[in-house]
């Protein structure tokens, strides 16, 4: 499980991202310093290289 997140999204802040960690043993999490509630919007390189690096892992 890949879970990406805006540390500055407006809506559900950055802290409920340790709770997606906890809810999928084994996520990786990703919090984007310069994100807000649209990673893939606001940094679409940032999201592009998580997400090719993640499913580079997935069999």
């Amino acid at each position: 499980c890949l879970v990406v997140w805006g540390a500055g999204d407006p809506y559900i802040p950055a802290s409920f991202a340790d709770r997606q960690r906890s809810a999928f043993p084994g996520a990786r999490v990703h919090i984007l310093p310069a994100s807000g509630h649209w990673p893939f919007i606001d940094d679409p390189p940032a999201v592009t290289e998580l997400l090719t690096g993640f499913l580079a892992t997935v069999e």
